[in-house]
């Protein structure tokens, strides 16, 4: 399991890599960037040569051109669709915490039925249904929502995602045998003493069954997953290397690329309590997203509505990635309310998205590559 590997092996060499405080020149960057698969030492260096402009753009700039070589610059069109927002944890950096005393609200069956039939209707046939840890979403009632939303999805020949809490090998089995075709999950941080600041006495504190979520999804005959960690929670490098070293342990014993890798970085509001964040920067994050492009070619990079639409057009450069135009991050947003998003948005209408992409060079699609 990815908990134990974690912690005895990638967990103890990560710190020593960044301990080492690395300075790599440029020609060294150069015979690194030639490599088809890089080790955690190759990253690493990549990852300390970032107050080196020329190695930082030159990392960029192959980056995208590896990208653009295999992908051609296509992008994939999903939207969320949130369905609860009523949560038992108390995260500190989500406004959903069970100690933010706030209506809450969960989508009825008719509801879901309306909110897909808006985003069918709109032109969108792979879709992400999102909740929080809802005590009242069992797994029997995630799949039954599971299997509307793919029959909805049918004449298309659609797919459906889930970004749930982790659960167990048995149910995702279930999900499975409803039609789930991909589950994300973002580890938020993988730095264990910060993950338990950020999860205070609650069913998501339990670091090492997070960590294993992802064995348990393949166990269960799951072929798609998406990892990633919520920037600004602990410092980039640590994450980066760790999510690196999580893609690279799934691919390394299931012999299956991570379908999906999440870019998100915490968008501070009055409805969170972290004071001081850890610096991430625009820049910071774009060069962290070439790295990820680097290390995982075949993995497809999420740009959500959580960033500005002209930094997710640069971290988008050479195509292979999910994008998100059209976008409500409230549960019922698309129909019925956009009171209580979990985060703010950048949003344009699918019609503007499309022609704003494509004269930026971009080709949008609206089914998955693979």
């Amino acid at each position: 399991m990815f908990s134990k590997t974690f912690k005895e092996e990638y967990y103890p060499q990560i710190q020593s890599l960044l301990e080492q405080k690395t300075r790599v020149d440029s020609s060294s960057i150069k015979k690194i960037l030639k490599k088809d698969n890089l080790n955690l030492n190759d990253i690493n260096n990549l990852i300390q040569s970032y107050p080196n402009q020329e190695s930082r753009n030159l990392i960029i700039k192959t980056a995208a051109q590896k990208r653009e070589k295999l992908w051609k610059n296509r992008l994939f069109l999903v939207p969320p669709l949130y369905v609860t927002d009523k949560c038992a944890n108390d995260c500190l950096y989500c406004p959903w915490r069970k100690s933010n005393k706030t209506q809450r609200r969960s989508l009825t069956t008719q509801e879901l039925k309306k909110e897909m039939n808006f985003l069918i209707d709109t032109g969108y046939n792979t879709i992400q249904l999102v909740g929080a840890s809802d005590p009242s979403f069992s797994a029997d009632k995630i799949a039954e929502y599971i299997k509307i939303a793919k029959e909805k999805l049918k004449d298309k020949k659609g797919h459906i995602g889930i970004n749930f809490e982790s659960t167990d090998e048995k149910d995702y089995k279930l999900f499975i045998n409803s039609g789930l075709d991909f589950a994300s999950l973002w580890q938020e941080t993988y730095h264990p003493k910060t993950f338990k600041k950020m999860h205070p006495k609650s069913r998501k504190s339990n670091f090492d069954y997070r960590l294993d979520a992802f064995d348990r999804a393949f166990r269960s005959g799951l072929k798609k997953v998406g990892i990633a960690f919520l920037g600004r929670l602990y410092d980039w490098k640590f994450e980066l290397l760790s999510l690196i070293a999580h893609g690279t342990y799934l691919k390394q014993k299931y012999k299956i690329d991570p379908f999906i890798i999440g870019t998100p970085r915490l968008i501070n509001t009055d409805k969170i309590k972290i004071n001081n964040p850890s610096n991430f920067s625009d820049d910071e994050w774009l060069f962290a997203v070439s790295i990820l492009k680097l290390a995982f070619p075949r993995s497809l990079p999420w740009f959500s509505t959580r960033a500005s639409f002209n930094l997710n057009k640069k971290a988008a450069q050479g195509g292979g990635a999910l994008f998100t135009l059209d976008c409500s991050t409230a549960v019922g947003g698309y129909t019925i309310k956009k009171d209580f998003p979990q985060f703010p948005v950048y949003s344009k209408s699918l019609d503007k998205g499309i022609k704003w992409l494509k004269q930026q060079g971009y080709k949008p699609e609206f089914h998955l590559p693979y």
